[in-house]
């Protein structure tokens, strides 16, 4: 760990890190503070999410004036969310950190719902969690994902609060995908009693009349949502032998 943070500290900004040649193409598709930062979160130490948190509150202003870069905000969120897998829970000051970051109105961070997503918020940060989660569910991209699985998280402080926003999900199949309903499923399927229910609504929703199949542009895609893969299913199963009765069992 103390090798980790030293190595951290003496990286030069990265701003100012010469360009390198287009040919170098895996020197440029690999960070070293991404692979410091989740090298730390995987270390699961007790000193893991202090450095990890310092390293995400990190001044950012530049020595010569010139604008604040990202430095080390993207590689801090990697790391606590591979802490917060590893952990299942961040202490109140990485949840308030993640929270600032995911908040920022000026430019929201949703890689910070990586560690959201995979931490128990508990009843303390929960309405918060919701709220950051409900806002970046109206930003596509590959982040969004983690924001439903917070979202799902979240609601079981609250599952009646929660349990609609995630229906909504499931049976919007045009403004998510596949994956991000399914995860909206199954956050439903550990919300207890709201959840099953709006589970039922959504299946009502996505099945509809067979003479409405027809005329359902969706109906393919919405099918997808609660069918089973079949493909082993016409497979004979292997007999098994019986077990040879031992002596006492004759008796």
């Amino acid at each position: 760990m103390r090798a980790l943070s030293a190595r951290a500290v003496s990286l030069p900004d990265a701003d100012a890190r010469e360009p390198r040649p287009a040919a170098s193409r895996g020197a440029l598709e690999l960070d070293p503070r991404a692979a410091i930062a989740r090298a730390i979160g995987r270390c699961a130490g007790p000193l893991s999410e202090q450095v990890l948190v310092a390293l995400l509150r990190a001044p950012l202003a530049r020595s010569d004036g010139a604008p604040k870069s990202a430095g080390w905000i993207d590689p801090a969120l990697l790391g606590l969310g591979d802490l917060a897998t590893r952990r299942k829970q961040l202490g109140a000051d990485a949840m308030t950190a993640l929270l600032d970051a995911a908040g920022d109105r000026s430019t929201p961070r949703d890689l910070a719902f990586y560690a959201l997503g995979r931490a128990e918020p508990g009843e303390a940060f929960s309405p918060r969690v919701a709220e950051v989660a409900r806002l970046a569910l109206g930003r596509p991209g590959p982040a969004r994902i983690h924001a439903v699985r917070a979202l799902g998280r979240a609601g079981k402080e609250s599952p009646k609060e929660i349990a609609p926003d995630l229906a909504r999900i499931v049976t919007d199949a045009e403004g998510f995908d596949e994956g991000e309903r399914a995860e909206a499923a199954r956050a439903l399927g550990a919300l207890g009693d709201a959840g099953q229910s709006a589970i039922a609504g959504a299946i009502a929703e996505l099945t509809p009349d067979a003479k409405d199949r027809s005329r359902s542009r969706a109906w393919p895609a919405r099918r997808s949502m609660y069918s089973t893969p079949c493909s082993d299913s016409s497979a004979k199963r292997p007999r098994r032998r019986p077990r040879p009765r031992s002596a006492c069992s004759l008796r």
